[in-house]
């Protein structure tokens, strides 16, 4: 009887020919893998690591490979459209073969700009885009003709060529391989669903991993994602520096450029015992925070009990949110330039008066102190130009060393209470003349500096409470330098300004940092005028900004604010009640605040947002949709300020 035989499983596997991936699908497949693993070291150095950052693959490795993943983002989303096509043409050989030797050149194509992206980002802090060609004029400033030089030279060149090889040898290699491994072991073919599923675990975990920890996107985008996104967005956005206005620039003009027509008046209390003036800055505090301002968490008590000799003002924004600008704009009364440049870079020597040099021609000494470092972004530099007789930061303050260290150089510092008892020995060591001090703290800077035990301010965000616990940390200073000038009699002649420097964002709108936007949390900061003789617990809703401080400084000291000043007294007879603000550090952002209303341009986007601020202070509706004629009028006034500054910049900087 004749019994019949099943072949066995493994004679399956052996008898039938499993064919091979021979596909040019398939060789597209090999060939983005490959993409991705080059676009990987050319981001490690785009968010600052060098090209040998594998020799410490334990503390390094994982960083590197979790900010790669916009880059393989963008090519998993640029091979699928090939592939796409490829399935499309699956009939015609000749015409896949052809789209796959278009994809590869298209791949060495990213691969170049993405590492020209390398310098671009470097010179311009984010890639680029069209938005900021407008901007720069089409390169024709400095910073765009830097970058483009440095992103053209024979370095580039070799690594272009470096990374083409490793690109077509690591594609062909891997789709050779992956060819081998079907015709060897067939049922590789079913580890495809696993390695998609592990994919898009790594695009949601890297996604959630870098925005929880505050890394800037500007320097983690894929570039070329970049440039065709902010074409396309651009198209119907409005020409601020071109388009028509009937909008004067009146509320901005620098007081040598006014009409005299009308004489403003001021309503400023004045003192002739109050010559002495301390600017205490703190870094990133909006005013939210602050408890004079509603804040429920307890975390500036020295300036709760310091209310009944204190004027509040409500309404007073940094005019971007950077430690730079607002030094430019604090210490001169300037608007900052409008670009990613910045004057201490530019031009340290900027020929514009400061509050120090105007003192100076009053017999003041002046003095900086600073809790970290002046080196960043050439700080030092510009305040050298500016009329202080002293600098002070870390490095020559105590024994030199920082208390606080960070991965960012530039963030080593010392706490506030070291910077504090310098400034008093500063102050106690001559005592002829009156004194100007800027104070700039540092402690509340991300990744945010404590000393002491914690304090727990019952918040939900463990980032937020040691955000809360660096305030406290600078309020105990600003109190301990309070009461030092009490007991040396000095405080009833000194004025204290407490201000923010622009603010700090814990979620609100999706966001966590200051840079990006332009919302309340990054740029509304407190301003508290202390001293007895002239405030007694006064709260003043007035609409300004940092441009406003210097001759609010020489309101109250009564004497003449300088012609290139463009700000004015908080107390001036003449005032708009309108401020302007910008961020060019992730989306163009252009801002207006006029009254109760607020009003944001994302130029990136061509969108705009209006809030209603006195109904709607933490900016959830946006109501521009059913106010045309506003926004219009706003557009307006912020194409006269942008244009009024690029002139006014320009002739400053000649």
């Amino acid at each position: 009887m004749h019994q019949e035989v099943k072949p066995s499983d493994s004679a399956i596997e052996t008898d039938v020919p499993v064919k091979p991936p021979t596909s040019w699908g398939w060789r597209i497949v090999a060939f983005a893998v490959a993409m991705c693993v080059c676009l990987v070291p050319i981001r490690a150095r785009v968010v600052g690591w060098d090209w040998f950052w594998w020799l410490e693959p334990r503390t390094n490795a994982a960083k590197v490979i979790v900010s790669a993943c916009y880059d393989v983002l963008f090519v998993a989303g640029f091979t699928l459209f090939f592939l796409g096509l490829v399935a499309l043409l699956r009939k015609k050989p000749r015409a896949q073969k052809r789209l796959f030797y278009a994809y590869l050149a298209l791949a060495i194509l990213i691969v170049g700009f993405c590492i020209a992206n390398i310098d671009i980002v470097t010179m311009l802090s984010r890639p680029l885009n069209y938005q900021w060609l407008y901007y720069s004029g089409f390169l024709m400033s400095r910073d765009a003709r830097d970058a483009m030089k440095s992103s053209g030279s024979g370095g580039f060149i070799v690594t272009l060529a470096w990374f083409a090889l490793m690109l077509i040898l690591l594609g062909e290699g891997l789709f050779q391989a992956a060819r081998w491994s079907v015709r060897r072991y067939p049922r590789v073919r079913f580890a495809l669903v696993p390695m998609l599923v592990l994919l898009v675990a790594y695009l949601a975990y890297s996604n959630y991993w870098l925005t929880t920890r505050l890394w800037p996107m500007q320097k983690l985008v894929n570039p070329v994602w970049a440039l065709g996104e902010s074409l396309v967005e651009s198209m119907d956005a409005p020409e601020l520096y071109t388009m028509k206005t009937p909008v004067a620039p009146d509320d901005v003009r620098a007081l040598g450029e006014r009409s005299a027509t009308t004489q403003a008046t001021s309503s400023a209390p004045h003192d002739p015992a109050v010559k002495n003036v301390i600017v205490y800055v703190i870094e990133s505090l909006p005013a939210e925070y602050v408890d004079l301002y509603g804040a429920s968490a307890g975390a500036t008590p020295n300036l709760m009990r310091l209310k009944p000799h204190s004027a509040i003002i409500d309404g007073i924004y940094a005019h971007a949110p950077a430690t730079t600008k607002t030094m430019e704009s604090l210490l001169c009364s300037i608007y900052p330039l409008i670009s990613y440049r910045t004057i201490t870079q530019e031009r340290p020597d900027l020929p514009v008066a400061s509050i120090p040099s105007e003192l100076k021609t009053l017999g003041y000494r002046s003095a900086f102190f600073s809790s970290n470092d002046l080196s960043f972004q050439n700080c030092g530099g510009f305040l050298k130009n500016r009329g202080f007789d002293y600098l002070e930061d870390y490095h020559n303050r105590g024994n030199g060393k920082p208390q606080f260290t960070s991965e960012w150089s530039y963030l080593h510092g010392t706490d506030e209470m070291s910077t504090v008892k310098s400034m008093l020995q500063w102050i106690n060591g001559d005592s002829s003349q009156p004194f100007f001090i800027m104070s700039w703290t540092m402690m509340t800077h991300y990744p945010y500096y404590t000393v002491g035990p914690a304090i727990d301010f019952h918040v939900t965000e463990p980032k937020f409470n040691k955000y809360l616990n660096a305030l406290h940390a600078e309020d105990a200073a600003l109190g301990f330098l309070i009461d030092s000038l009490k007991e040396k009699g000095q405080l009833d002649s000194t004025l204290v300004i407490v201000i923010g420097d622009h603010g700090e964002a814990f979620g609100q709108h999706d966001q966590w940092g200051h840079g990006a936007w332009i919302y309340e949390e990054n740029i509304r900061v407190p301003m508290i005028l202390i001293n007895s003789k002239l405030f007694h617990g006064e709260r003043y809703r007035k609409i300004g900004g940092m441009v406003d401080v210097a001759p609010t400084i020489a309101d109250l000291l009564q004497f003449k604010s300088a012609d290139t000043w463009q700000g004015r007294s908080l107390f001036a007879s003449d005032r708009t009640n309108r401020v302007y603000f910008f961020a060019p550090w992730s989306d163009l952002m252009f801002g207006m605040r006029d009254g109760d209303m607020k009003y944001i341009l994302n130029a990136s986007h061509n969108r705009w947002e209006m809030y209603d601020l006195a109904n709607d202070p933490h900016e959830t509706k946006n109501i521009a949709a059913a106010h045309h004629n506003d926004v219009a009028n706003a557009l307006n006034h912020i194409a006269a300020w942008v244009q009024y500054q690029k002139s006014f910049h320009e002739r400053l900087l000649k």
